[in-house]
């Protein structure tokens, strides 16, 4: 048997997200003005079960002494299968389910990033504008996935078929082991599909 070479779950599950204008507009950032060319470069930076944030070390002598920029940087959207299941729905029959995490990561536009010499008070407000901010940006995005589930675009391409789209995790900032911990807020869906 030939490997197939058919669109999968990914496929399905990637071509729903850029169905959202905030995603593709103000988490991946995407200013292209044709939303069919915005929706491609958005793509671009959705991945299958993993991303690779080491830097691109050949690239290493333009930014020194800093280190280069990784090969996947954020903002980005990763795509990661919890569970696939095929059954037996009628005589030569299948029909599929599963569950799918998707993590997405976003840097803080510049308004909330906190400043060397910001003030406690300053620096607090700032935090809380982030939350806000990524909190309702996490909620416009389920609500336009939740508008296009199981449609398709125009041209045909189909979208994932999801029954429910919960937070598996509420926006908020990474641990402070990251690197730039208060530059960059992340959540996750929880998607289950059929």
């Amino acid at each position: 048997m030939t490997i197939s070479t058919e669109p999968s779950t990914f496929e399905f599950a990637r071509d729903w997200l850029v169905s959202s204008e905030a995603l593709v507009r103000d988490l991946m950032g995407i200013t292209v003005p044709d939303l069919d060319g915005a929706r491609d470069a958005a793509r671009a930076r959705i991945h299958r079960e993993e991303i690779e944030d080491a830097p691109e070390v050949e690239e290493a002598g333009e930014t020194a002494p800093d280190l280069p920029p990784p090969v996947d940087d954020r903002p980005w959207a990763i795509i990661g299968t919890r569970s696939d299941t095929r059954r037996r729905v009628g005589t030569q029959t299948w029909g599929g389910e599963g569950e799918l995490v998707i993590q997405l990561e976003v840097p803080l536009p510049a308004d909330y990033i906190v400043g060397p010499d910001d003030t406690t008070s300053i620096k607090v407000e700032k935090l809380k504008g982030a939350r806000l901010w990524a909190r309702r940006l996490a909620e416009t995005i389920r609500d336009e996935l939740r508008a296009t589930s199981g449609a398709g675009a125009v041209d045909g391409t189909p979208y994932l078929n999801a029954t429910d789209i919960d937070f598996e995790q509420t926006p908020n900032f990474p641990e402070d082991s990251d690197a730039d911990p208060l530059g960059w807020m992340g959540w996750a869906y929880l998607v289950r599909w059929n």
